[in-house]
């Protein structure tokens, strides 16, 4: 079972369960931040993030995206995304888009999108619904021994992983 966690931030958050390797089949280099390994359990897993702002509009970013999940067709059980209640102007705009593809995507391969509150994933996971990227980023290295110079939003995907690896 393998799950493909998504957390859309400054960078596009992402973690996917069972993978020490991941081919998006898209040339993501200068979007590419770098990969990180780390342990859920039993389970490895693979998190890292992109950083989307050198990408010429909602099309090339999208695009992006859309071959993330659908490189994982053959293996991917769920796709967990990470909603944000509260964005105003672009940013809102920029989420709701990256909401729209990633359901897209995931209806193309049958597979479900759970969204899941910021709040209710660090309540699950951390204790704290209100938890700080801090405390967040301490946690991750303490329990999955994540690399303390991951990206923000690679280790807050790594964690809405872990809720749904616990979750199943």
């Amino acid at each position: 079972m393998k799950i493909l966690a998504l957390d859309p931030g400054q960078s596009f958050g992402w973690a996917i369960s069972g993978a020490v390797n991941v081919n998006t089949g898209v040339n993501t280099a200068q979007y590419f931040v770098e990969n990180y390994l780390a342990r859920i359990g039993g389970s490895v897993a693979l998190c890292g993030a992109w950083d989307l702002t050198p990408c010429k509009g909602f099309g090339e970013r999208f695009n992006i995206l859309a071959q993330l999940v659908e490189s994982q067709k053959d293996s991917l059980s769920s796709i967990i995304y990470e909603v944000a209640p509260g964005l105003r102007g672009m940013a809102s705009v920029w989420h709701l888009g990256y909401r729209a593809i990633v359901l897209a995507a995931a209806d193309r391969i049958g597979v479900p999108m759970i969204e899941v509150n910021p709040s209710t994933w660090k309540r699950d996971v951390i204790g704290n619904g209100q938890a700080s990227k801090d405390e967040i980023r301490a946690y991750a290295v303490k329990s999955y021994g994540v690399d303390p110079t991951a990206p923000q939003d690679a280790i807050d995907a790594l964690c809405i992983l872990a809720r749904g690896i616990e979750a199943s």
